[in-house]
């Protein structure tokens, strides 16, 4: 299906867009990774779809939520209406951070490390930690959606830098 509407701009319709989506809500994590990436594909085009994509957004597989975060972007300002959702995984990944956090401080070793360290290292220890990152990337991908404008992804195009002089 995604190679006849890549090949055939006619085919890149409701009805074609509405059957990859239904697979974001596959069992499987196979078939929901394949449609997220197709619809990916499709960006602003898919735009339409943000709900399906939205549906993804708790899953504890960081393939598909990456992917999900992957379409989410590539749909640029017509997934506006998923920033909401976003914000409230942001806060998830947040608080799984600082449980985690809190998790390992209760080991006596790991404590006492931590306390020896400076404020940056300890910084550095928390941006290492895979809920930050995960965090971090729904944090990027709210700013790229409310960045984007219409047929602008992620908001004004960059200014060139200025030609040196031979």
């Amino acid at each position: 299906r995604v190679v006849l509407m890549r090949f055939d701009p006619k085919e890149i319709n409701d009805e074609n867009l509405t059957a990859i989506a239904r697979h974001c809500s596959a069992k499987d994590d196979g078939p929901k990774v394949q449609a997220l990436q197709a619809l990916a594909i499709f960006g602003e085009q898919a735009g339409g779809k943000v709900d399906a994509v939205v549906s993804v957004l708790d899953d504890d597989n960081p393939l598909v939520l990456s992917t999900a975060l992957t379409a989410l972007a590539s749909m640029d300002a017509k997934a506006q209406g998923a920033v909401g959702e976003l914000e409230k995984a942001e806060k998830k990944w947040e608080k799984l951070r600082q449980e985690r956090l809190a998790e390992n401080l209760k080991d006596k070793k790991f404590s006492e490390a931590y306390d020896k360290l400076s404020a940056k290292e300890k910084e550095q220890v928390v941006a290492s930690m895979p809920q930050e990152q995960v965090r971090l990337t729904v944090a990027n991908t709210i700013k790229w959606i409310k960045d984007s404008k219409p047929g602008m992804p992620g908001g004004e195009a960059a200014v060139p830098a200025p030609e040196k002089a031979p």
